[in-house]
Parts: structure tokens; sequence; C-alpha cells
């Protein structure tokens, strides 16, 4: 009797597939049965996509793709919908998100620490090479704040030799962090700059000030790069 009890139970849960306006379905939970998708292909940097899209080794040269900028770290290569259940699937993703260097914006940190930090992960600019001598150069550990907009401070720095001078930080200045795929140009935005004294001397601090404005710009430049070594091939669609 227990034998016959678990066949039956056995032959309940046995899948079995239905037909429903021309569409299968399972009888477990009546999932419907889609069709088949490929196992999305992970590359690290736009080059390697691009050469994916050129040298076309999965021969999908006459289907249709779009290539979807999901965020300034990710680029995926989709199909156009087909199916009856209106699929769409991946054929590769570029991830740079396990690349990109760890910014500790809003982090206090020691001159050495900080100077570091803007020399490995930030672009050369004039605005950088200018915050790298004050910083460099601050010779005790006092911070004034103006009065007048509560923002602006000034140090006491280094400026010549056995001379110090009190310097004005600019409260707001323009770096180019690296924060979206390598090749592309890095987005320009402002940063609110500000020191304290802290436990072992004075420390300084970078905090995002453009709303974030940064990652529209990213995916536009993202978008450009593509456009310009993908423009000799068809039926691509870059989406931004």
């Amino acid at each position: 009797m227990i034998k016959d009890a678990i066949e039956y139970l056995l032959k309940l849960k046995r899948p079995e597939t239905i037909q429903v306006e021309g569409r299968n379905y399972s009888t477990i939970e009546i999932n419907p049965i889609k069709q088949s998708e490929c196992r999305a292909i992970t590359v690290y940097n736009l080059d390697s996509l691009i050469k994916y899209l050129k040298d076309d080794p999965d021969n999908y040269k006459e289907k249709m793709k779009v290539i979807n900028i999901l965020n300034p770290l990710e680029v995926a290569v989709e199909s156009t919908i087909f199916g009856e259940f209106k699929q769409r699937e991946k054929y590769i993703v570029a991830d740079y998100s396990d690349l990109i260097p760890n910014i500790r914006f809003g982090n206090y940190l020691s001159i050495e620490e900080f100077i570091i930090m803007l020399k490995s992960k930030f672009i050369m600019t004039e605005d950088l090479e200018k915050i790298i001598k004050v910083v460099g150069n601050i010779s005790d550990e006092n911070v004034t704040n103006y009065n007048d907009d509560g923002i602006t401070q000034k140090v006491t720095t280094k400026t010549g030799i056995a001379r110090v001078g009190e310097v004005a930080l600019p409260p707001k200045i323009k770096l180019k962090p690296y924060r979206t795929f390598i090749e592309v140009e890095q987005p320009q935005s402002e940063f609110l700059l500000r020191a304290k004294k802290g436990y072992d001397g004075i420390e300084f601090a970078l905090y995002e000030a453009d709303g974030g404005a940064w990652k529209k710009e990213a995916i536009s430049n993202i978008a450009k790069y593509l456009e310009e070594k993908l423009d000799n091939i068809s039926n691509i669609t870059i989406l931004s």
C-alpha cells in the first residue's frame, strides 16, 4: 500500500506540457515554457565587447542587436524581443565594477593618504596639481573657517624657505576621478574640499558636489566611443 501511495504521489508531480492558445505551459505551477536563452559572456572592458561584435564568433551578424548602457560601469549587448513571451537575451556584458578604484569620498584622510588617493585615482589636471601642492606644503595643524559663507577655509602652508603663510582652500574644485571604463574620457565634476584637525594632524576630505550629473556624462562618453568604433557595423542600436 505504501509503495502504491508513493508511486501515486510521484505520478502527480510528474510535469507535463499542455498547450493553451498556441502557447506551451508546464503543469507544475502552470509555468510557461519559454524559448531557451544563451548564457551571457562577461568581459571587463569595452574593447573586448567591441571585438566580440566585430568578429561575431556566435554568428549573430544578421540579428538585430541592442547595446544597452546600463550605467557608467556596465554595458550589455542584448537581442531584440523574440518568442511568444516577448523575451530578450543578453549576448555579452562588459562589467567594469570590479576594476574601478575605490575612492573614499566623504572620508577624512591624513595628508599622506589624501595625496596618494589624488595621485593614484584621479587624472592629473591643473586644479589637481594646485590642490596637491597646497596639501603637501601644510606646515601646521591650523584650519581657519571664514565666517562670510561658512564654507571657505584657509590653512597655513610653507610659501618659501623659512616662511609660512595662510592659503585659502577653494570650496569647490573640478576634478576627474576614475569612475568609468578606462577606454573613455573620464567625466569632470565638482567636489567640495574640506579640512579639519584630526587626532594625528590635519585631515582632508572630498565630497561629490554635482548631484550625480557625472553619470550622465560618463554614459554619453561611452556611447560616443562605441559609435566611433562600431560605425561600420549594421543592425546595432546604441541606447544611452
